[in-house]
């Protein structure tokens, strides 16, 4: 069952709750309190709402508040909306945008083809092999556009995943599955995909069609 924004946002307070076990009852009630107005936030939710996007993924979410709750102190006991904002800084989702314009075509087309199954199927993982039929069926399709061997195509999609475009789903990175079906996230928002396509000097037109078509 896919995860609704409105879930998401329960698992974030969820996340940062704490329990009625705590031995501080009093501080425990405030700072759940906290965490309540704080998951009403319009900055808050921006943050959420854009990391949402990028993947569903619980342990994305617990990497963004790992910082910002390892940052309270006595002085400074209650998170921030500021803290959640710079924390999804430090992750450098943001900054993968500007890395795509440093991207192959071959590489900018296994993005692409990411990309549509991501839409295809509701931001929900996909593996290579999904990727590789995709950009097959489109290059079957025109001609113009350069095929390579699958080995090569492997090798740019292995890249991919060096420079962290892509993400093993968590707990199966180290499975003994083979790397061609480990099931995996795209961690480009389909605005950025879009700008960067629109601003790589020399990219097909053919290509640029297909990034900008809803499906393949």
């Amino acid at each position: 069952m896919t995860l609704s924004f409105k879930d998401y946002i329960e698992v974030f307070c969820l996340t940062l709750n704490l329990p009625t076990s705590f031995p501080d009852k009093k501080f425990a009630k405030a700072w759940n309190y906290h965490v309540k107005v704080l998951s009403t936030d319009a900055l808050v939710q921006a943050v959420l709402q854009k990391l949402y996007n990028l993947n569903k993924s619980i342990r994305h979410l617990h990497m963004l508040l790992i910082l910002p709750v390892c940052e309270t102190s006595e002085a400074r006991p209650y998170l921030t909306a500021a803290d959640i904002a710079n924390s999804y800084k430090n992750l450098g989702l943001d900054s993968k945008a500007s890395m795509l314009h440093g991207l192959s075509v071959l590489e900018m087309c296994l993005i692409i083809a990411m990309n549509h199954l991501s839409q295809i199927y509701d931001r929900d993982p996909f593996n290579f092999e999904m990727v590789y039929s995709e950009y097959q069926k489109f290059v079957q399709k025109k001609s113009s556009v350069q095929n390579f061997e699958k080995a090569v195509i492997v090798k740019a999609f292995e890249h991919l995943q060096s420079l962290e475009f892509v993400l093993p789903l968590e707990g199966l990175a180290s499975s003994r599955a083979q790397k061609e079906y480990t099931q995996m996230y795209l961690l480009i928002d389909p605005a950025q995909i879009t700008d960067a396509v629109q601003k790589y000097a020399g990219l097909p037109t053919e290509i640029q069609h297909w990034a900008r078509s809803s499906l393949c």
